[in-house]
């Protein structure tokens, strides 16, 4: 096996684009993984799926583990039948408003500025409070990828149907410019696995996220 490290973006692209642009499970990815881990930082946070890091990284290396589902949009009939009335557009002049909405109800959420810059952000509004958000952590029309992000209701506000509207606004307008829409949802949150299904998503693979200290 030869490893080399790669940099070029288009390289990558080209390797992938005939592959499950959801499914994080490529053929000798184990193998790679346990050829380059002398290599690796001693301390690092990591997306894997759970067969290499059983193989690879002993449990007391690992910690912060979570397990995900990754979900594409698949069914585009299903999504266009979605009411979206009471979600509108919102842009980076409402960044504090999203702040603050998921400082109270997605504390652990991470927020990309630059993401919301490009006003792929869909909110729902209750007596002027933002109340409902769905937003994006990827975005390339060049590679035509996006990943749905930050879906999240305030508590006061949720079992109303204002997060599968505003999903559903985010999804409608991406899938104008964007071929492949994904997601990432904790595997323990069956709600919301249920309201993307009812979207059009489904499921294309599982994964790990952790942090990994080598000793």
């Amino acid at each position: 096996m030869e490893i080399k490290v790669i940099q070029d973006t288009d390289v990558v692209y080209e390797f992938l684009k005939d592959k499950n642009r959801y499914n994080y499970l490529y053929q000798f990815y184990g193998e790679l993984v346990k050829a380059i881990k002398e290599f690796l930082p001693r301390k690092f946070y990591t997306h894997i799926d759970r067969l290499t890091l059983d193989r690879v990284f002993s449990n007391d290396s690992i910690s912060e583990l979570e397990d995900y589902m990754n979900m594409g949009l698949t069914d585009y009939d299903v999504l266009d039948a979605q009411h979206t009335g009471s979600s509108k557009r919102i842009g980076f002049e409402t960044i504090e408003a999203v702040k603050a909405l998921i400082a109270v109800s997605y504390p652990e959420a991470w927020l990309d500025d630059e993401l919301v810059k490009l006003n792929e952000n869909f909110g729902i509004y209750v007596d002027e409070e933002l109340v409902s958000f769905a937003g994006i952590h990827a975005y390339s029309e060049q590679y035509q990828v996006a990943a749905v992000a930050h879906v999240t209701t305030n508590p006061s506000y949720r079992k109303r149907g204002y997060g599968k509207e505003v999903t559903a606004a985010l999804s409608k307008s991406l899938r104008e410019k964007i071929k492949f829409i994904g997601l990432n949802v904790r595997l323990d949150n069956s709600q919301a696995i249920g309201c993307y299904k009812k979207l059009g998503y489904r499921e294309f693979g599982k994964f790990a996220a952790c942090e990994i200290e080598i000793k």
